[in-house]
């Protein structure tokens, strides 16, 4: 599956990962550069609100 296109991709996922951060992944139709670059950067703010309070 690695190789493989987001469209076969995405229902594997879906239905093998019961993670919410990986359940998140349903809203996307396409999965790029910038999708990831976007996914990266809201982890980062979750992380820092349950680490310390705030985000960036």
């Amino acid at each position: 599956m690695s190789n493989s296109a987001w469209v076969t991709k995405r229902p594997a996922l879906m239905s093998a990962s019961l993670l919410p951060i990986n359940q998140q992944l349903h809203d996307h139709d396409t999965w790029d550069e910038e999708a990831i670059q976007k996914r990266g950067k809201d982890l980062l703010n979750k992380a820092l609100k349950l680490w310390f309070g705030r985000s960036l």
